[in-house]
């Protein structure tokens, strides 16, 4: 300690004595001293516990990328910043938007990555999955002791995490990586691809799709529902056209409830989907409710016609895509067991818009007499 001379060895000295933040302010106010005083804090802090100041060293030096301070501080402060009991310490620096050296610094100078913090397992490749840390994950990834398929307590993977928050370039990377296994999400059964498909992230369902590894496309999520359903029952149109084109999808499996793909996008209203399924020839026109009947023969109970004419102008969209089916399998003047039809119940429920659509764009017969001996504008009067 030559370099140092009274009075300044005598604060030197005096510094061992004081608080972590007293000594941080005479570390501000001499540069001299800055090596010295960045010993003695870390020092001090240490032995005297004080877990924010060991945390705000921690990612002071690792934003400054000193791993020998860093590592010394995770070493003797260990029990006392608790980063496995409280994995925001750790996350925070993963998720970090504005610079992703610090988690580099912190891995460099040894956390285990393959340790699982906090209440719900989670590890490092887990947050940065889920947060897009595209350079943290390329790190972890080419570490030869990382487990690309480590599970949450929730039971989702890194590869369903990056799924559920739609970070395509985290997915694209565990991809490339042939380690990453398994299409269901353990001990939830949401596959990767059933929850791209809900989600109605395009890019992702692709490339999903493209991998070798899935095959199964039959497959039913947590709910009991197969792969396309998850699209049409939302109304993701695109997700449902790429996976109609694909080929390998069954357009008429049901779910655990009986419904089919065009069950539930008809029962959700999603027009855009409904003309999709429609334009399919592999489609049977069926939905879940046992009292519907789709024949053609009228006077044979309600058809979906009925069904979209009791919501009124909000179906209108969902009454042209039926309308305009190249098949015509949808008979407008069809009768229900009251001997009404569709226009029948547009007039009893208000629907304008719907009524126009009806009179205009089809062949209805306005004239048709139900069982009361009421015509649609009979109805409409009242």
């Amino acid at each position: 300690m030559a370099f140092v001379r009274l009075p300044n060895e005598l604060v030197h000295r005096v510094a061992e004595f004081l608080p972590p933040p007293d000594i941080n302010s005479l570390r501000r106010t001499s540069t001299r001293f800055a090596a010295l005083f960045s010993v003695g804090i870390v020092n001090i802090t240490c032995e005297q516990k004080d877990r924010d100041w060991c945390i705000k060293l921690v990612r002071f030096y690792a934003r400054k990328g000193n791993v020998a301070i860093v590592r010394r501080i995770l070493q003797r402060a260990a029990e006392t910043i608790q980063y496995r009991k409280d994995p925001t310490v750790l996350e925070g620096f993963v998720r970090d938007e504005r610079d992703e050296n610090p988690f580099l610094t912190l891995y460099k100078a040894g956390i285990k990555i393959n340790a699982m913090y906090g209440p719900f397992n989670e590890q490092p490749i887990h947050w940065a999955v889920e947060h897009g840390r595209l350079e943290v994950l390329r790190v972890l990834l080419a570490d030869p002791e990382i487990d690309v398929n480590c599970m949450t307590s929730y039971g989702y993977p890194p590869l369903v995490l990056a799924v559920t928050n739609q970070q395509e370039g985290a997915v694209r990377m565990l991809l490339e990586d042939p380690r990453v296994a398994g299409i269901m999400g353990g001990s939830r059964k949401e596959g990767a691809i059933h929850l791209a498909a809900a989600e109605g992230n395009v890019n992702i369902v692709k490339m999903l799709l493209n991998d070798p590894r899935y095959k199964n496309f039959r497959g039913l999520d947590n709910n009991g529902s197969p792969l396309l359903h998850a699209s049409a029952k939302r109304g993701h149109s695109k997700v449902v056209k790429i996976l109609l084109e694909h080929g390998r999808v069954d357009i008429n499996q049901k779910d655990i409830w009986g419904s089919t793909p065009f069950g539930l996008a008809f029962f959700y209203r999603n027009a855009d989907v409904i003309t999709l399924l429609l334009k399919d020839p592999r489609v049977e026109v069926r939905a879940h409710d046992s009292d519907i009947d789709y024949r053609e023969s009228p006077n044979i109970g309600e058809s979906l016609l009925h069904h979209a004419a009791r919501d009124g102008d909000c179906a209108v969209k969902v009454t042209r895509a039926l309308l305009e089916d190249d098949k015509g399998r949808f008979n407008i003047n069809q009768l229900d067991y009251q001997g009404r039809t569709p226009l029948h119940l547009a007039s009893f429920n208000g629907g304008v818009n719907l009524m126009k659509l009806l009179v205009w764009k089809s062949q209805v017969d306005v004239n048709v007499v139900d069982c009361r001996g009421q015509t649609a504008l009979h109805v409409a009067c009242k």
